[in-house]
């Protein structure tokens, strides 16, 4: 996956299970830190777009 498309994957509305699921597999793989924080910012965008549970 491209670098300048993870922040799109925090707007995947309809399968956020597949897009959080994607975040933290790129998360886990990435090695440089400005990557890492773009992923870290994708995630939390996402998670501030879910409904409370």
């Amino acid at each position: 996956m491209r670098l300048a498309a993870i922040p799109g994957l925090g707007l995947f509305l309809d399968n956020t299970d597949r897009a959080a699921a994607v975040l933290r597999e790129r998360l886990a793989a990435e090695q440089a830190v400005a990557a890492r924080l773009r992923i870290v910012e994708a995630a939390a965008a996402l998670a501030l777009r879910l409904p409370a549970a």
